[in-house]
């Protein structure tokens, strides 16, 4: 059933149907068929989708690594409340892998993250860094965000 809705092309049911082949859960693994569900589901906005999908596309799992566009699609995801996404947007845009490193947009991100209760010890001692200037700007940016103003 779920593949019968995955390929009509049922977003939820591709993402679904996606994670059962990344982990071969009912299913041969199938790294390549998972990348190709989450793909067609991120297409449709599932933002779970274009998490790991942006996610495979970052590392090259089950397709050629593409980090710009893996970097894009975090950044849709994150500008769509997904916490992971902005987890991950906060440690690529602290590494500068895929694009310029920006640590205030970064430790927006991160502060956005741990608002919502996806804190990461690892990037709070990253962040120790930025200084004052910088972290007043972040902060403000983070909090607008989570006020919604």
């Amino acid at each position: 059933m779920l593949r019968v809705a995955a390929d009509a092309g049922n977003p939820e049911a591709q993402y679904a149907l996606a994670t059962f082949y990344k982990e071969g859960n009912g299913v041969p693994k199938d790294l390549e068929k998972a990348v190709r569900l989450l793909q067609a589901a991120s297409l449709a906005d599932n933002v779970d989708a274009e998490v790991e999908y942006a996610i495979a596309l970052y590392n090259g799992t089950g397709t050629p690594q593409n980090q710009p566009a893996a970097v894009a699609l975090l950044r849709k995801a994150a500008r769509q409340n997904s916490p992971i996404a902005q987890n991950r947007l906060a440690h690529v845009l602290l590494s500068g892998k895929g694009t310029p490193i920006d640590k205030v947009e970064g430790l927006k991100w991160h502060l956005i993250a741990k608002g919502v209760g996806k804190g990461d010890p690892t990037l709070d001692e990253a962040f120790a860094d930025v200084g004052p200037e910088d972290r007043a700007k972040a902060e403000t940016a983070a909090h607008k965000w989570l006020s919604g103003k």
